[in-house]
């Protein structure tokens, strides 16, 4: 799930800057396309999965978002 993979990064950065002054812009590609919720795994998508979703997918990328910030 690429949004954990962007929170790990951030926070192995923030972790290694120590006292150093530094700017980090972390941008999250989700709630957007694909809509494919952090506990889909490796489960493929279709098109029109891709293209659509659903309201109970969209909900699980947005509380697992607010979880990484």
């Amino acid at each position: 799930y690429s949004p954990a993979l962007v929170a790990k990064r951030a926070v192995e950065f923030l972790s290694a800057t120590n006292d150093k002054p530094f700017f980090l812009y972390v941008a999250f590609n989700a709630p957007h396309f694909p809509l494919q919720g952090p506990e889909d795994g490796d489960r493929q998508i279709t098109l029109r999965e891709w293209a659509t979703g659903n309201r109970a997918t969209y909900v699980k990328m947005v509380e697992a978002l607010d979880g990484y910030v």
